[in-house]
């Protein structure tokens, strides 16, 4: 089934939610919840970890956000970042989009770690993170004609981006 307003978030569904509680070796509970976020038409395949230390009030020690998205349009993001807004403020934001361009990422994975979080193993491998921090890697393509892939991360271990400009020509510009 599909767990609405997961996690306290009202209007953010997760599809086919599947949730593991277990007892780490410091004795601390932890949580990994699994599941399918859908963002305009497509499905975002999402995972979070979060290790609660009884001890402390159930004060959280670590958390770990991450996914994958095959693809997604700027103008799904902005609308689902509107939606949000609409849940939360009751009325949403202002947007333009891109304006006769489809501009869209493919490929893409993306993490959020705090100190002692740790990755699933494939995201582990694609996002080559150290330290604790965000991560991404994926495609940018306008108008179907692929403009570069980036990978890279920001923590607190440094910074590290890195990726490749296809040739390309919109416009003026190329």
């Amino acid at each position: 089934g599909d767990w609405k307003n997961a996690a306290g978030i009202k209007g953010f569904t997760l599809a086919n939610p599947s949730i593991s509680v277990g007892v780490n070796e410091s004795s601390a509970f932890d949580v990994s919840i699994d599941g399918t976020a859908i963002v305009g038409s497509e499905n975002v395949h999402v995972s979070a970890d979060l290790v609660l230390l009884p001890e402390a009030a159930f004060i959280p020690e670590s958390l770990a956000l991450a996914g994958t998205i095959s693809h997604i349009t700027f103008d799904e993001l902005s609308r689902h970042g509107d939606q949000f807004s609409s849940a939360r403020h009751g009325r949403g934001l202002q947007h333009g989009g891109f304006k006769g361009a489809k501009a869209e990422l493919r490929n893409v994975a993306f993490a959020f770690m705090t100190p002692g979080a740790h990755l699933p193993a494939d995201l582990e491998q694609s996002l080559k993170i150290a330290g604790a921090g965000l991560a991404v890697r994926g495609s940018l393509y306008v108008n179907d004609k692929a403009l570069g892939t980036v990978a890279g991360y920001a923590s607190d271990e440094g910074l590290k981006f890195e990726g490749v400009l296809d040739p390309f020509a919109i416009g003026p510009l190329s």
